[in-house]
């Protein structure tokens, strides 16, 4: 798994607006701090977009910006994110989508983080269905009617409940069925376990 940048630690200098960043305050960040190594780099012209907490850049090499031949492309990189608060550079790669970067990063701050095994179950709406719920997390979870009844029951008593899964695809089915159900519940990302 990628790891965040060694430049993550950047903090911004004192031209840039930590609570009002714009565009041209990020790609300056990444042209400064990213491409001290990648010196045959730009930025993709257009391509940055803006998300809630972070700024999503593209850049390849400076042939390619300048010919657009796919000759002269890069590969194997993804977006690079730039936190809006601190300045922040990610790094993250082509095995996943930018959607899932973003996702990531908006939620967890990482992103590089996957969703884990791991749901939180943390309350209940009005009219949640107990008995659906319990046979739900029985099922799902392979255990026990005691066990099960043990989580639904501690939820409805103002706990939360953690619980691992088998993989995080159960963990996802399992938080959408008690959502059917009446129950709150999320799936953790990997740096939240």
């Amino acid at each position: 798994m990628a790891q965040a940048s060694r430049r993550s630690n950047f903090q911004l200098t004192a031209n840039v607006s930590i609570n009002n960043m714009k565009k041209d305050e990020a790609e300056n960040i990444v042209e400064r701090e990213l491409f001290l190594d990648k010196k045959n780099c730009s930025v993709m012209p257009k391509s940055t977009k803006e998300f809630s907490k972070c700024f999503c850049i593209y850049y390849q090499s400076n042939n390619y910006v300048e010919t657009g031949q796919f000759s002269d492309m890069l590969v194997g990189h993804g977006p690079v994110l730039i936190e809006k608060s601190t300045g922040r550079v990610f790094e993250t790669g082509s095995a996943l989508s930018e959607e899932h970067y973003v996702e990531a990063f908006e939620v967890c701050g990482d992103p590089n983080s996957e969703l884990s095994n791991k749901i939180v179950i943390t309350g209940w709406l009005e009219g949640a269905n107990k008995v659906l719920a319990t046979k739900c997390l029985k099922e799902s979870l392979g255990i026990g009617l005691a066990a099960a009844k043990k989580y639904t029951d501690s939820v409805l008593a103002g706990s939360s409940e953690t619980i691992e899964c088998k993989n995080s695809t159960t963990a996802l089915e399992i938080k959408n069925n008690l959502a059917k159900h009446g129950f709150i519940a999320k799936q953790l990302w990997s740096n939240q376990c």
